[in-house]
């Protein structure tokens, strides 16, 4: 199983570590072309939106492979269900993005119009959903291929975009182009290999929604902890500034992927492990938070070190304020990562109910925190920021919520280097 985990898990990083170099590639042009301000706007249009993206997955990608994984026999009705109730909620999604950038950005009608455009990859976002059918039947290859060719397309079109006419509003439906071809990639390879016919089912709507509502809420106040900080130095330092900021993060969450694809490509194993023996399935869980743990550690001091190097090649000599706010924000994403990790764990033991406890704990604080760190200090406080409200939320809240409890057990048995020479040993014999 393990080789068969690793073999899945192969195809998404080597596809998304080649997704990344043209990520790379767009975003030096990109920040360089566009200059701090419209790189700031154009990732404030990303910001809001990346808000309002749990609205349209109603939590579904939450439980979806856990539902699949437990009901083989009836894939077609809790796809074609999910992707129904997600193409219903996809245009409320974009109408509360105009009325929010409507009433905070009143004064910028170019503001309104950006963010409403890059909204629109809502519609094809739906389609996303279908990912976690190939990943419940451990076929991640199709997805894995399926994104990169899709951002490549669309990153020939950014590139394009950008050399041609700078046209920021044509930039910003670039990812309705990459969301379109996701959605036709998908259900092409969803047909092909023989997934079950669509069907729409009142009745598993109303068992999915009661099973994800507490990660739609979750979501929500994950999103908005996550963007406050991008969305807060916006309005009140201006574009400009969260162009710095944005340009820095942005680093970190490049290898976001790489921690999304071991952990999605191990849930089903772990799923199937705490049907049959909690000690197995502890075991796991205690592997996974050490890799995710000590990846997340060497990211962080590569990154600590050579930020100068970093910012000046990617960004060049205008972004100079973004090395020290790499330098700090870095860290942010060792947190964020376990945060990840805990997902199988709740979803496993079905304790969602707490999600959301945890979500809007993270949100109010979160608000609070960067409020001040930014009125304060600006775009140092929000990297100041964000470790502490990852810190707040995905450690110090493990052990004031009872039931979770035994998750952040696990979580420190894995800072013990002998878990990794353990599952190390495994693979090689």
């Amino acid at each position: 199983m393990v080789n068969k985990i690793v073999k899945n898990a192969s195809w998404i990083i080597a596809c998304k570590v080649a997704e990344t170099l043209f990520m790379l590639a767009v975003t030096i042009f990109q920040a360089r072309i566009f200059g701090p301000t419209n790189f700031g706007l154009i990732t404030y249009a990303q910001s809001i939106v990346t808000v309002v993206v749990p609205i349209m997955q109603l939590g579904l990608n939450s439980i979806l492979i856990k539902e699949l994984v437990n009901n083989k026999n009836n894939e077609g009705s809790i796809m074609g269900t999910s992707l129904m109730m997600a193409m219903i909620a996809a245009p409320i999604a974009i109408l509360f993005v105009l009325i929010f950038t409507s009433i905070v950005n009143a004064g910028s009608s170019e503001t309104i119009i950006v963010c409403v455009l890059y909204s629109s990859l809502l519609l094809f976002q739906v389609f996303e959903l279908l990912q976690y059918w190939f990943l419940a039947h451990y076929m991640s290859k199709y997805t894995a291929i399926t994104f990169f060719v899709a951002y490549v397309i669309a990153s020939i079109y950014r590139l394009a975009i950008l050399f041609i006419n700078k046209s920021i509003y044509l930039f910003a439906l670039s990812q309705t182009l990459y969301y379109l071809i996701i959605a036709i990639s998908l259900l092409y390879f969803y047909k092909k290999q023989g997934g079950q016919k669509f069907e729409f089912n009142k009745d598993i709507a109303k068992t999915l929604f009661n099973r994800s509502k507490y990660f739609l809420v979750s979501s929500l106040a994950v999103t908005f902890y996550t963007q406050i900080d991008r969305i807060l130095l916006k309005n009140m330092c201006g574009d400009e500034v969260n162009g710095y900021y944005v340009a820095a993060i942005t680093i970190v969450n490049m290898a976001t992927f790489i921690f999304i694809a071991i952990i999605d490509s191990t849930q089903p194993d772990l799923i199937e492990k705490n049907n049959q023996n909690n000690e197995l399935f502890e075991k796991g869980m205690t592997r996974l938070y050490s890799v995710v743990i000590y990846l997340a550690l060497l990211m962080c001091i590569f990154l600590d070190i050579f930020a100068p190097i970093i910012i000046k090649i990617m960004y060049g000599l205008d972004y100079l304020p973004s090395i020290n706010l790499l330098r700090i924000v870095t860290w942010y994403g060792l947190f964020s990562f376990i945060g990840i990790a805990r997902s199988v764990y709740i979803v496993a033991k079905e304790q969602q109910k707490y999600i959301w406890i945890i979500s809007i704990l993270g949100a109010l604080f979160s608000l609070m925190c960067n409020y001040i760190l930014i009125k304060l200090f600006g775009a140092s406080g929000a990297a100041v920021g964000a470790i502490l409200v990852q810190i707040f939320v995905n450690v110090i809240l493990g052990f004031i919520i009872k039931p979770i409890r035994r998750n952040n057990v696990l979580m420190f048995k894995a800072l013990n280097p002998m878990v990794i020479k353990e599952m190390l040993s495994e693979f090689f014999h």
